[in-house]
């Protein structure tokens, strides 16, 4: 039996597309959401009544101060981000990276928490920024911890090109997949961002299922040789902490 009430169904992926495409009119939400433009602006009026939207002189919406209050809220709340910010600082006190927390979003990456380092250059993943699975050191962790269904659907659907260097095969992704199983870490360099390079490693709840990725991303110039190995034991080390502060009490990763 299908419990959904629509209409809170259509109001809150209105939200979602406002939240990936601020600024947008009736019209292109209407076709973001598969919402007709009389539901569309009906949902955007009762939202804006609610101060979940607003809407300026040439009627382009964006998200309002509730749902920034309503974020901020879940974010405190978060047992997982609540867990993690303390590993994420100690790791940028050490590398001077950037650090992030993704987490799985149903055919998409998500971060979820980033400390910046002072680098000028942007890299990919921002905080609330959806991205592909089977592109990024994190990602891809998050991807071979997938449900089969999960990694088919992905593996065997459209795979956007990001720079040269993004893996679009499927059978090496699937043998990349393995090898993030066995050695419970990753290395991604050039898939998303170019010059930029990942190291990431899984993070567990206490039954023992992958819930989050930790990530380190820097300019690849940078993560070679020693640096990159140190960056990799400090990582595992903190995701294999992290587990443990959420519950998990099983065998940690030995990086050899």
């Amino acid at each position: 039996m299908d419990y959904t009430i629509s209409s809170v169904d259509r109001a809150l992926r209105m939200l979602e597309a406002l939240a990936d495409n601020p600024g947008s009119g009736v019209t292109e939400l209407a076709a973001a959401t598969g919402c007709t433009k009389s539901q569309t602006f009906r949902l955007l009026f009762t939202l804006e009544a609610r101060g979940f939207v607003t809407k300026d002189a040439d009627r382009r919406y964006t998200l309002g101060f509730r749902a920034m209050l309503l974020g901020d809220q879940a974010r405190r709340q978060s047992r997982l981000i609540a867990a993690a910010e303390p590993f994420l600082h100690e790791l940028y006190d050490r590398l001077r990276e950037n650090v992030l927390l993704l987490v799985r979003d149903g055919l998409n990456s998500v971060c979820i928490l980033l400390r910046s380092s002072p680098d000028p250059d942007q890299i990919f993943a921002q905080v609330g920024r959806h991205g592909p699975l089977y592109a990024g050191g994190g990602p891809k962790v998050l991807l071979a911890h997938a449900r089969q269904d999960i990694q088919d659907a992905v593996l065997e659907g459209e795979m956007q090109a990001f720079t040269d260097g993004t893996i679009r095969d499927p059978d090496v992704l699937r043998s990349l997949l393995d090898q993030i199983r066995r050695d419970g870490w990753t290395i991604s360099e050039g898939e998303l961002d170019l010059h930029k390079c990942s190291v990431a490693a899984p993070v567990r709840d206490a039954s023992g299922m992958v819930i989050a990725a930790l990530s380190v991303t820097g300019a690849a110039d940078r993560l070679r040789d020693t640096l990159r190995t140190e960056t990799r034991d400090a990582l595992v080390s903190a995701s294999g902490r992290l587990s443990v502060a959420l519950g998990y009490r099983g065998t940690p990763v030995v990086v050899s």
